[in-house]
C-alpha cells in the first residue's frame, strides 16, 4: 500500500507538471501570435506605394503615401459595395449641408461607374503595385509635396472630393449662387485644417501623387 501511495503521488506530480508545461506552451504560442500580428499590423500601416503602369514602349511610375496594406490593385477598382457606401455617405452630407449639393454634382461622384470584369482584368494586366519604405527611388520631381496618408485618405473620400470641388467653385471670379453655396459648404462642413489642405491642393503646394515615365530604351524616368 505504501508503494501504491508513492506511485499515485508520482502520477499526480507528472500530470501537474505536464499541465503546467502545456499551459506555458499555450502562453508562449499566444504571445508569439500577438507579436506576429503586431508586426504585421505595423508593416501594413506604414510605407509608401509605388505603382507601375505598363504601356507601349514605356512604364509609368506613380508614387503616393498609401501604406503597404492599401498598396494593391484595389486602388483602381470601384465596386458595387463602394458605390453603395458612396451614395450613403453623400446622402448624409447633403442632408446635413444642402449648400454642398452643387459641389457634389460637379465632383462627378454620383456618376462614377462600377468597373466591369474586363476593365478589372485590364487593370491587373497592366499594373503592378509595390509597398516600399519610401518610393522616392525614381527621383520623382515634387516628391516633397506629397500629402500624408491621412490627408490622402481624406481627399479621396466623399467629403474630400466634395470639398475639393467646393474650393474650386469658391475661387470663381463671378459671384454666383454656386460660388456662394460653395463658400458656405466649406465654412460649415470642413475644419480649418481641411480647408487649408484643400487650398494647398488647389494651388499645387501639395499633391496627391507624383509620376514619372520610364523609357524602355534609355531606362530614364522623367
Amino acid at each position: 500500500m505504501v508503494y501504491l501511495k508513492y506511485i499515485i503521488y508520482f502520477i499526480i506530480i507528472i500530470k501537474v507538471n505536464c499541465s503546467n508545461d502545456q499551459s506555458t506552451l499555450n502562453q508562449e504560442k499566444l504571445s508569439n501570435e500577438k507579436s506576429t500580428l503586431l508586426a504585421l499590423s505595423f508593416y501594413r500601416s506604414n510605407g509608401e506605394c509605388l505603382r507601375k503602369e505598363s504601356s507601349s514602349g514605356s512604364s509609368i511610375y506613380t508614387c503616393s503615401k498609401y501604406d503597404n496594406g492599401l498598396c494593391n490593385i484595389n486602388l483602381l477598382i470601384f465596386t458595387s459595395g463602394e458605390k453603395t457606401k458612396l451614395l450613403s455617405d453623400t446622402t448624409k452630407i447633403i442632408n446635413k449641408r444642402p449648400e454642398c449639393k452643387e459641389s457634389l454634382v460637379l465632383s462627378g461622384l454620383l456618376n462614377q461607374a462600377i468597373n466591369t470584369n474586363d476593365e478589372i482584368d485590364t487593370f491587373k494586366r497592366n499594373n503592378s503595385f509595390t509597398g516600399l519604405d519610401s518610393c522616392n527611388t525614381k527621383n520623382f520631381s515634387k516628391y516633397e509635396k506629397l500629402v500624408s496618408k491621412e490627408e490622402l485618405l481624406f481627399l479621396i473620400s466623399a467629403r474630400g472630393k466634395i470639398g475639393t470641388f467646393a474650393y474650386n467653385s469658391a475661387q470663381s471670379i463671378f459671384e454666383t449662387t454656386i460660388k456662394k453655396n460653395a463658400r458656405e459648404c466649406l465654412a460649415n462642413e470642413f475644419s480649418e485644417t481641411e480647408n487649408q489642405l484643400l487650398k494647398d491642393i488647389y494651388s499645387a503646394t501639395k499633391v496627391q501623387e507624383v509620376k514619372c515615365t520610364e523609357s524602355s530604351s534609355t531606362g530614364l524616368c522623367n
